[in-house]
């Protein structure tokens, strides 16, 4: 079954590396994996209202916008349950907010590190 999979960040750079994670990921795995990446918050909604997602990655801080009115929606609209990441660079600005996510990443993070972690999650 594939797993459908929305990456959210204003970082270019970032967006390329958990791209390219998740292609090692399907190769190791045998997995399939569509990867949706969206810049900022009005990209992001506009994908989770085109198609369903198993799991969405979101940075906290964006142009537009931050990663809770992402994750607030995709938990509200999703027809089935969607895994919630949540990856910022400021984790205590969002700490009332936690229990919405079922993952809670901080930046900087070493790619094996969230390599492991994204693994996790698409196994789960």
């Amino acid at each position: 079954m594939q797993k459908r999979i929305l990456v959210v960040d204003d970082i270019d750079f970032v967006l390329a590396l958990q791209k390219e994670l998740f292609l090692e990921i399907e190769k190791e795995l045998s997995l399939p994996i569509e990867v949706v990446t969206a810049s900022n918050v009005e990209e992001a909604l506009a994908a989770l209202k085109e198609g369903t997602f198993s799991c969405l990655i979101t940075d906290m801080n964006l142009p537009d916008g931050d990663g809770l009115q992402i994750a607030a929606y995709a938990a509200e609209h999703s027809q089935k349950k969607i895994k919630l990441v949540a990856l910022t660079s400021m984790p205590v600005a969002f700490n009332e907010k936690r229990e919405l996510f079922d993952l809670f990443l901080t930046k900087p993070t070493l790619p094996r590190d969230l390599k492991e972690d994204l693994i996790a999650l698409v196994k789960s």
